[in-house]
């Protein structure tokens, strides 16, 4: 199956606190990415409704940083998500909510 059509990209705004993101950027390093995302409000006895994406391997392809003398500096990461073989798939998403199935 060929689908160029399908692309996943983002963007991603960071407080500096090391050069780990400037690194990869620099040295074209792939990783794999979680993006979890939670709410506080409780399902049955002790789970949360959240929504969690893989993406089985992302490349930073920009990087930036900004931020004066007084400031925090961030950090701007513009990244493209890829197939992966190994993984045999590009993204994964999980929905976990109080619905029991769609």
């Amino acid at each position: 199956m060929l689908n160029k059509e399908f692309r996943v990209e983002g963007s991603i705004e960071l407080l500096l606190t090391d050069e780990t993101y400037r690194d990869l950027y620099l040295d074209g390093t792939q990783k794999a990415m979680r993006l979890k995302l939670a709410s506080p409000v409780t399902i049955g006895v002790s789970s949360n409704p959240t929504l969690q994406i893989d993406l089985a391997k992302i490349k930073i392809t920009e990087f930036g940083r900004s931020g004066g003398n007084n400031d925090l500096v961030r950090q701007a990461l513009s990244i493209t998500g890829y197939f992966s073989i190994d993984e045999d798939s590009m993204a994964t998403a999980k929905l976990t909510n109080e619905e029991a199935s769609y």
